[in-house]
């Protein structure tokens, strides 16, 4: 209940952002397959486009309930002018098993509510990644080290509260809990912009294709009327924003 109370009490001073960062724009290096290098993509110089997602510090996967699932599909969906049959084919190659989600646990093998297929399996499972780049995160507490990395305390939904209404509750999602996902090219567009080797080329996801950034467990809130828990994500991949609100 302390803990309750002390993040609710934080939640009302003046909330910070910080901008997620692309594999680019910080020394956060990858094993192989991907670029050893920091300040590169992923997949330079020559692999094809990639999701450029990180495992969040608190990142443990969790099964989808029928509303969290409608909430990875709303958000998107209601932006865009598809037939209802080719938004579910674009939903189920997004959440297949070896999207950047739903990693050896999706729509092509588990249950999908959202699609009303194999019914008798499992429910997909979400494996606690989210897209850094671009994306924007609300500061939950002060930096402390976490699995011995420096990270940042931010803000997600919280996985016990699903919503009644999942249709309208994406709509009122703020975009420190919903992020775009992306794709990084090999492809340079700049080698006089900062950081040190250029800026990448990082495109959304077609249709703009948005998850919600949920966790199972960790420190709860309630921020701005939605029921949260406290994630980590290593301070190196974000960079403070100045005067940014709602």
């Amino acid at each position: 209940m302390l803990d309750v109370i002390v993040s609710t009490a934080f939640s009302f001073s003046h909330p910070v952002y910080w901008r997620g960062l692309s594999d680019y724009e910080c020394n956060d290096p990858l094993d192989p397959p991907y670029c050893p290098d920091g300040y590169y993509p992923r997949n330079w110089p020559s692999r094809p486009p990639v999701p450029e997602v990180r495992k969040l510090e608190n990142g443990v996967s969790f099964r989808l309930t029928e509303s969290w699932e409608w909430c990875y599909y709303w958000p998107w969906r209601l932006r865009v002018s598809l037939s209802d049959a080719d938004a579910k084919a674009y939903y189920r190659k997004c959440m297949r098993k070896n999207a950047a989600f739903t990693n050896n646990a999706g729509s092509d093998t588990c249950h999908s509510w959202v699609l009303g297929t194999n019914t008798e399996e499992e429910p997909m499972r979400i494996e606690g990644v989210d897209c850094p780049g671009g994306n924007i995160y609300r500061q939950a507490g002060k930096p402390t080290m976490k699995n011995n990395r420096m990270c940042l305390p931010i803000w997600t939904l919280d996985f016990s509260f699903p919503p009644s209404d999942p249709r309208e509750f994406s709509v009122s999602l703020p975009q420190w809990l919903l992020h775009q996902a992306k794709d990084v090219h090999p492809i340079r567009i700049s080698d006089i912009t900062p950081p040190p080797n250029g800026s990448f080329l990082i495109t959304n996801w077609d249709y703009n294709f948005s998850i919600p950034l949920i966790s199972p467990t960790g420190r709860q809130a309630m921020v701005d009327g939605f029921h949260c828990r406290e994630n980590f994500i290593r301070l190196t991949r974000v960079q403070e924003m100045v005067d940014l609100h709602g």
